[in-house]
């Protein structure tokens, strides 16, 4: 029973995650370092972020990009935070050294989004510990402007002078999870597997291969969820990679971020070089 409700949550998690990726939705373009949609930053704290973000570029290459929204729309600060960096490029091709500043006035919420490139530094616990100390304290007094300015300082520190000012204790858990992080594993190789099957002209593959996967490492129950996921992966990818290709974009493994990116444009106003983000950083709420 409990290996049959994993695998249903499982399905549910990886479904959301395609469906969102696979349909992300288009931002405006960066007209700056700072993208102040929410108007929450006062004329003369834009333009001294701004000063201090392009000084930091230019000294550094790491690129902080700063956005408030009006609204989520419904969606996660997650999902949001994704779809803006990948489809700005922060930070440069070759490091992928940007980080995202994404701030939900309306919906309390926040999101430090890092780049490949400085994850090892920009740790998720780091990033945890600027939110939490740092910038929510602030924004519980409704001073947006002090704790988005001491939260890009604080960035710039563990960024560029030392990583381990906001390092803090952390215990590990010893529960046997060992079985869930099997699961789990097992099924993001299924999402990239038919991200690969996406290639070929036919579609099934995907399921097969979620069958046997599900029937060798979990039970016929789970072969059956998984052999349902697959094909509904390989069909979703199939889409995608068509599209991509009818457009003209590059269809490669890189390029097309597993199989996930639609391909829509991405903005750029000469700051941000075409970065990457690993899905690191730290979520909070105020």
């Amino acid at each position: 029973m409990r290996k049959f409700l994993t695998a249903v949550i499982l399905t549910v998690v990886s479904l959301s995650v395609l469906t969102k990726a696979v349909q992300a939705k288009d931002h405006p373009k960066p007209t700056g370092f700072v993208n102040d949609y929410a108007k929450i930053l006062s004329a003369s704290t834009k333009d001294s972020l701004e000063a201090k973000l392009e000084e930091f570029k230019n000294s550094t290459s790491n690129e902080i990009s700063i956005v408030t929204l009006n609204s989520l729309e419904g969606d996660t600060i997650e999902n949001v935070a994704v779809e803006i960096f990948e489809q700005w490029g922060i930070g440069t091709k070759k490091n992928d050294n940007g980080v995202l500043l994404v701030i939900a006035p309306n919906e309390r919420e926040l999101r430090i989004e890092v780049g490949y490139g400085l994850e090892p530094v920009l740790t998720d616990a780091r990033a945890g510990t600027i939110i939490r100390t740092i910038i929510t304290p602030e924004f519980k007094k409704d001073n947006y402007e002090a704790g988005i300015v001491s939260g890009v300082n604080a960035i710039i520190e563990v960024t560029s002078k030392d990583p381990t000012l906001f390092d803090t204790q952390t215990t590990t858990s010893t529960s046997n999870s060992s079985k869930l992080d099997a699961l789990i594993f097992l099924g993001m190789s299924l999402i990239y597997l038919s991200a690969f099957l996406a290639r070929s002209k036919r579609w099934w593959p995907g399921g097969v291969i979620g069958v046997i996967l599900g029937l060798i490492f979990i039970s016929l129950t789970g072969g059956i969820i998984l052999g349902l996921l697959g094909l509904l992966l390989d069909f979703l990818l199939s889409k995608n990679y068509k599209k991509r290709k009818n457009l003209g974009l590059p269809v490669s493994w890189l390029s097309s971020m597993g199989g996930f990116s639609s391909g829509r444009s991405s903005g750029s106003f000469g700051g941000f070089g075409g970065g990457r983000s690993g899905g690191g950083g730290s979520s909070g709420s105020w």
